[in-house]
């Protein structure tokens, strides 16, 4: 069996879409090419051409990330009023020209026998003009109803005179034909050299003769084609062909056993199961039980900026991608679920009572007592290579990063934060420049991005809910630090969705109730094992959590530092302790209110076990976020502490030269026109001892 290493799937689309077929388009004025592309261009980039009027095919297929999704939103948001997820991760669209006719038992150079080919995730579109069509009619993605929809709008933009100078002056009197002429004008841009198939990466000039490989990125090279070791040549080629440069994939389908995502909404239903080849989006295959689970090979050029793998985006990073390569069957409980009795929930995504046809060939093909297939070094060398593919023009993951686990994919997001709407979910590009020269303004849009309301079944933020809202935010829905460090030492598991409850026990381990010059001593060491220190009380003045989001999280759990002896393989290993980029952590610090406090603090009900509630607010909030190489972080405090008679270290001196604006850094005030004004979130300040040093080498605790 054939075995795909990444899978990042199709299109968002949640069903197929039925339309009118478009016959073949005879053109006016017969455009050359490029006239033809640039007209497509226009298309692409156009999110009139959506229900909303906010979606376009950039707003997903974002051309800085290789026509990939921009980071933190490889599970999108569409539908009329933008607030319909979808149910794959956002593939790019680089690479794609080269991929053949869907075949069902595909005879490979091997002898092994595959399905192959084909657009999209599961292959059910035949061309990249087909592939084009299904995000324009797809509910959840430009939700038009119909191609008579798309074409009402098109006739109205301001390249309508130029889409009929390309197809005739009567093109829009026949919707149907209009549309074919659009998919054959997005078709056309997608199929420009520079755009979709550039090989401008390192690999590239490598083959070229123009540059050399590291030592690290050599064998890297030797593992990823290795059959005995990583084996990913299998099915991502590395071969050239007919003159050209390999495309990293032979457009093979496999089942992997990819564990299911709960941050999709789609996934809440017990009943609902994403099968690949046999639906539901694809149709014709659904009797045939053998396909199931079967997903295609994606290209593997630009994969090293992505921040979701698979077809349903379950994994974040590649380092955790290639760990449940090598041992999906050695230590299965590192990624699936466990059932009632114990047991891990293997292949959890797939019915109870369907074949069995998870690919075994190596390196999935070690259990028992058998070692991985790769070494955590080896993984370290492949994800090297895995680098060189990244084409020239595409924004690299150190220039990326993702405050939080944005999934609106808005056309507001842009990478630079002059551009930003303050008023809708956002991914804060990560920009150490900006970081360094415009620490305060940064700070407050991570404050920003992180105190947006969330939706507790996705850990994202909640795009239908405007900021301010009265309801937990997105650091609180991220892993809190005594579920990743439990008592037993024991592996955490894998990044879950939990619901939270509308009110907060006070025998849950949500906080901790140290003092804040005992911060150092927050976890201490009980035969090898981090502990609580302390167990909350409902009586307590002051309520402190520590919360991680998933890029830290996974980075832990991967090397086993949720445990002393894991630290010291680490320390042993001579292997520094280094987060990767995107890492964030927060810590945040409650005290008693009165009720009619309420309305100036975000808060949070505690419930002790007599039943009573007590109401705490949210009074301090410290962000550590990794700023490649180094650490950007910032503490905001609630306006009221210094005047509180239980105020103790959180004081620190105002400085926030965004909100003062010209004036004296320590005017104490929240900064204006950036969506706080009739929130809680007026009522909170920027505060620092030291300015100019917001960077760390490491996350260091202030106060």
């Amino acid at each position: 069996m054939r075995i795909p290493l990444l899978c990042l799937a199709g299109l968002i689309a949640s069903a197929p879409v039925q339309a009118p077929a478009a016959a073949s388009v005879t053109v006016a004025a017969a455009p050359d090419d490029g006239a033809l592309a640039a007209l497509g261009r226009k298309l692409f980039f156009d999110p009139s051409l959506s229900a909303s009027g906010q979606l376009s095919c950039a707003t997903c297929h974002d051309p800085k990330r290789a026509y990939g999704p921009p980071a933190g939103k490889a599970i999108a948001f569409g539908g009329s009023t933008m607030s319909q997820s979808g149910t794959r991760a956002v593939p790019s669209l680089r690479y794609l020209r080269s991929s053949p006719p869907f075949a069902l038992d595909h005879r490979f150079i091997d002898g092994d026998i595959a399905p192959v080919g084909g657009f999209t995730w599961d292959g059910r579109a035949a061309s990249i003009r087909d592939q084009a069509e299904i995000p324009l009619l797809a509910p959840n993605e430009m939700a038009n109803g119909s191609p008579a929809a798309v074409i009402k709008k098109l006739a109205k933009t301001p390249y309508a005179a130029q889409f009929r100078a390309a197809f005739g002056p009567d093109i829009f009197k026949d919707p149907n034909h209009a549309f074919a002429a659009a998919l054959e004008a997005l078709a056309s841009f997608q199929n420009t050299p520079s755009e979709f198939f550039p090989f401008t990466s390192r690999y590239d000039a490598f083959l070229r003769g123009e540059v050399e490989l590291t030592e690290q990125e050599e064998r890297g090279a030797a593992l990823f084609k290795d059959p005995k070791k990583g084996n990913c040549a299998s099915c991502h080629l590395t071969s050239s062909r007919g003159g050209k440069p390999p495309v990293f994939t032979d457009y093979d389908f496999a089942n992997v056993g990819v564990p299911r995502n709960p941050r999709i909404p789609a996934n809440a239903d017990p009943s609902y199961f994403d099968l690949g080849l046999c639906g539901p989006q694809r149709s014709d295959l659904v009797g045939q039980r053998e396909y199931c689970g079967f997903f295609r090979a994606p290209t593997l050029r630009n994969v090293a900026i992505r921040d979701a793998f698979f077809h349903n985006g379950a994994f974040g990073t590649l380092r955790e991608l290639m760990s449940f390569y090598v041992e999906r069957d050695l230590a299965p409980e590192k990624f699936y679920p466990r059932n009632p009795d114990g047991t891990v929930h293997k292949a959890d995504d797939i019915p109870a009572g369907y074949p069995d046809t998870l690919d075994h060939d190596p390196p999935l093909d070690r259990g028992g007592s058998d070692h991985p297939a790769l070494t955590d070094a080896e993984i370290d060398d492949v994800i090297a290579f895995l680098q060189t593919l990244t084409d020239a023009d595409a924004v690299t993951p150190t220039a990326q990063h993702s405050a939080a686990p944005v999934s609106a994919a808005h056309p507001s997001a842009a990478n630079t934060p002059t551009a930003l709407d303050w008023h809708t979910p956002w991914s804060e590009s990560h920009n150490a420049h900006q970081a360094t020269t415009n620490p305060d303004e940064y700070a407050w849009r991570l404050f920003v991005a992180l105190n947006w309301p969330a939706a507790a079944q996705t850990r994202q933020p909640d795009p239908s809910a405007p900021f301010g809202a009265d309801k937990p935010v997105v650091w609180e829905v991220w892993q809190n630090a005594t579920d990743v460090y439990l008592e037993d030492g024991q592996d955490p598991g894998p990044w879950v969705t939990v619901r939270g409850p509308s009110t907060t026990p006070a025998t849950q381990t949500r906080f901790e109730t140290f003092s804040l010059k005992d911060i150092s001593n927050a976890r201490h060491i009980v035969a090898g094992k981090m502990v609580p220190l302390t167990t909350p009380a409902p009586t307590a003045k002051r309520l402190t959590e520590l919360r991680m989001n998933r890029t830290a999280f996974e980075y832990i759990r991967a090397r086993e530092l949720y445990n002393l002896d894991g630290q010291l393989r680490m320390v042993a290993a001579g292997r520094p302790v280094n987060f990767p980029p995107t890492s964030t952590e927060i810590k945040a610090s409650w005290r008693p209110i009165r009720p009619d406090e309420r309305a100036r603090y975000h808060t949070l009900e505690v419930r002790s076990a007599d039943g009573t509630e007590r109401l705490y607010g949210l009074t301090a909030l410290h962000i550590v976020a990794k700023d490649a190489p180094q650490w950007f972080w910032a503490t905001f405090e609630h306006v009221d502490n210094p005047t509180r008679p239980d105020a103790d270290g959180w004081q620190l001196p105002s400085s926030d030269r965004f909100a003062c604006r010209g004036e004296s850094a320590d005017c104490n005030r929240a900064p204006t026109g950036i969506g706080l004004e009739g929130t809680v979130w007026q009522n909170y300040r920027l505060r620092h001892p030291d300015p100019l040093r917001r960077h760390s080498e490491s996350p260091a605790v202030t106060g």
